[in-house]
C-alpha cells in the first residue's frame, strides 16, 4: 500500500515535469520564431542597404564620367580659344604692317571678331548638347552655378513655366546644407529637364508663331 502511494506520487510528479517541459517547449518555439523574424528583417534591411550602396556607386561612376566629358569639352574650348586668339593677334599684326588705314583695320578686326563669335556659338551649342545628353537643363545649370557662387539667384532670367520655377525654388529651399553647390546645381538642372515639355523648349518666337497659326 505504501509502495502504491509512493508510485502515484512519483507519477504525479512526472506529469508535472512533463507539463512544465511542454510549456517550456512552447515558450522556446515562440522565442525561436521571434528570432527568425528578426533575422529575416535584418536580412531584408541588409539587402536594401546593399542596393543603396550599388546605386550610389553607379551614380558616382556616372558623375565621374560626366566630369571627364566636361573636362574634355573645357580643354577643347580652351584650345580653340587660344588658337583663335593667336590667329587674331597674327591678323592684327599683318594689318598693322600692310595697311595704315584705321577704317580698313577696324573693318577687318570686326569681321574676325564676328567669325570668332560664330565659332564660340557653335562650341556653346556643342556644350549644351552634351549637357542635355546628361538630362540636364543647360540654362538652369548655368544660372544656378553662377547664382550660388555670387549669392544672387534671379529665377526671372529663365524662360520656364511657373510650375517649374516653383518646383526649383522648393528643391533649393529644402536642399541638404551639406550638399555641394555643383551637386545642387546638377540636381536642379535635372529636375528642370524632367519638368520641361516641348512647348517650354521652343523659342518665344516659335511659340508666338504657333499661337498665330492656331488663331
Amino acid at each position: 500500500m505504501v509502495f502504491l502511494k509512493h508510485a502515484r506520487a512519483e507519477v504525479d510528479q512526472l506529469k508535472k515535469e512533463v507539463k512544465r517541459l511542454r510549456a517550456l517547449e512552447v515558450h522556446n518555439t515562440k522565442e525561436l520564431e521571434s528570432y527568425r523574424a528578426a533575422v529575416d528583417a535584418h536580412t531584408e534591411l541588409g539587402d536594401r542597404l546593399e542596393n543603396r550602396v550599388k546605386l550610389a556607386e553607379e551614380t558616382s561612376d556616372r558623375l565621374a564620367q560626366q566630369i571627364k566629358r566636361e573636362q574634355e569639352v573645357f580643354k577643347a574650348s580652351v584650345a580653340s580659344s587660344t588658337a583663335q586668339s593667336r590667329r587674331l593677334h597674327q591678323l592684327l599684326s599683318r594689318m598693322d604692317a600692310t595697311d595704315d588705314s584705321a577704317t580698313v583695320r577696324y573693318r577687318r578686326r570686326i569681321e574676325d571678331l564676328e567669325e570668332r563669335v560664330k565659332r564660340l556659338v557653335r562650341a556653346n551649342k556643342t556644350l549644351r548638347s552634351r549637357v542635355k545628353l546628361e538630362e540636364m537643363d543647360p540654362d538652369v545649370l548655368v544660372l544656378v552655378v553662377e547664382g550660388l557662387s555670387t549669392g544672387e539667384l534671379d529665377w526671372g532670367l529663365l524662360d520656364i513655366s511657373e510650375r517649374t520655377r516653383v518646383l526649383l525654388k522648393g528643391l533649393l529651399r529644402t536642399a541638404d546644407p551639406a550638399q555641394t553647390d555643383d551637386s545642387l546645381a546638377n540636381d536642379l538642372a535635372r529636375a528642370a529637364f524632367m519638368e520641361t515639355d516641348p512647348l517650354e523648349e521652343s523659342t518665344p518666337e516659335a511659340r508666338a508663331a504657333d499661337a498665330r497659326k492656331t488663331t
